[in-house]
């Protein structure tokens, strides 16, 4: 188990750079290049919600809770043995922080 905190633009940039080969076109006429373009003209201590307006997609630089199904930035990743208790053949499950708020005062 470990604590989970906003991603970080360095490390949206680097999943970024991963995923898309250079001049992949995007269906609404952008390129990867234009889109890593604009993820370097960020501030380096950029938000979730201005890496949101760039890309489009909250799981960029959010976590999604496995048990309210909302997109979140602070909580617990559980992983390995863990995961596997809560959801078949997942490594990580992801829980913010109101839900495990929730679940202590069951």
């Amino acid at each position: 188990m470990r604590k989970l905190r906003p991603k970080s633009l360095k490390e949206v940039i680097e999943k970024y750079k991963e995923q898309y080969p250079r001049n992949c076109r995007f269906f609404d006429g952008k390129s990867s290049n234009n889109m890593l373009q604009e993820l370097l003209a960020l501030p380096p201590k950029a938000s979730p919600k201005q890496i949101f307006n760039v890309i489009g997609n909250e799981s960029w630089a959010r976590h999604f809770c496995a048990e309210c199904k909302e997109y979140f930035s602070r909580g617990i990743a559980f992983e390995g043995g863990e995961a596997e208790m809560y959801v078949c053949n997942s490594r990580i499950i992801y829980v913010c922080n109101s839900c495990i708020r929730k679940a202590l005062k069951l």
